[in-house]
């Protein structure tokens, strides 16, 4: 039996302006200030839409978390600087828990355009979807933070790594960026998606013949994660194929420099 709309799920108030805020900014994508200005300067009320929001929260002393419309709300409130007491209209999502409200984003934005795939991923790990949730607590237990910074441990490749572990599973994911670790560290430029799914891309093929303390040394010995993308770039300009597939041939061929014919890996993939 199909599921009905009911008017407590999808009830619309006018509620104030400063009675609405982001309580859970990992329920929620990063605030766009450009897009508020833009929002501010070209304001229609018109075409302002309709906020979504929460019921009112206890612990966050009676606020409403903005699940949808945070750029239009803030354009309001703090560009133009309405009064508080100034309403807008609003759907009432029922609960006051993140989890729910990270849900309801994602319902709501997973398939637009603009957001990010780190604003969908960190989401989705409050909203406690299972592969972004074991994905981020294997980054966790590796020494990685999800963010898009040059801190040592930042990770942003999150849709390499997702995609890695639903296809291949947690052990590859595992042992591709232990292999990374084990060359560049934790350096945010080693773990970009071309070098994670490149990395990867070696492991499955040559896994059983491979010998991991040779790769690890060749690779340290001849590349920097700037240096092995350069090269993968010069590659595909003669072989063709994608960077990740680049990045493998360059790595098999590192690998193989000085070895005897029967010992080096034989490139599998064209």
């Amino acid at each position: 039996m199909s599921k009905k709309f009911t008017k407590k799920n999808h009830s619309t108030q006018w509620i104030r302006l400063d009675e609405l805020t982001v309580i859970w900014p990992q329920a929620q994508r990063r605030l766009d200030h450009k897009k508020s200005l833009k929002i501010a300067a070209e304001l229609d009320p018109d075409a302002f839409g309709i906020l979504t929001v929460t019921l009112r929260d206890p612990k966050s002393g009676g606020k409403r978390h903005i699940v949808d419309g945070q750029n239009r709300w803030n354009a309001l409130f703090n560009v133009l600087g309405w009064d508080g007491d100034q309403c807008v209209l609003c759907e009432i999502i029922q609960t006051t828990s993140p989890k729910e409200a990270a849900r309801s984003w994602l319902i709501r934005n997973g398939g637009r355009r603009n957001p990010q795939a780190l604003d969908r991923f960190k989401v989705a790990v409050t909203g406690e979807f299972p592969d972004e949730t074991a994905v981020n607590g294997i980054l966790t237990k590796m020494g990685y933070h999800v963010a898009a910074d040059t801190r040592d441990g930042a990770f942003y490749a999150v849709e390499a790594a997702l995609s890695i572990y639903r296809r291949h599973g947690e052990t590859i994911l595992v042992n591709s960026l232990l292999t990374i670790q084990e060359v560049w560290g934790r350096a945010p430029s080693a773990v970009t998606a071309v070098i994670v799914q490149g990395v990867t891309l070696v492991l499955i093929e040559h896994g059983d013949k491979i010998d991991r303390k040779r790769l690890v040394k060749r690779i340290g010995q001849d590349h920097t994660p700037t240096n092995i993308i350069g090269r993968a770039k010069g590659m595909r300009e003669l072989r063709r194929g994608t960077m990740a597939l680049n990045v493998a041939r360059v790595l098999i061929a590192t690998y193989n420099l000085g070895l005897r014919h029967e010992k080096r890996l034989i490139e599998k993939t064209a």
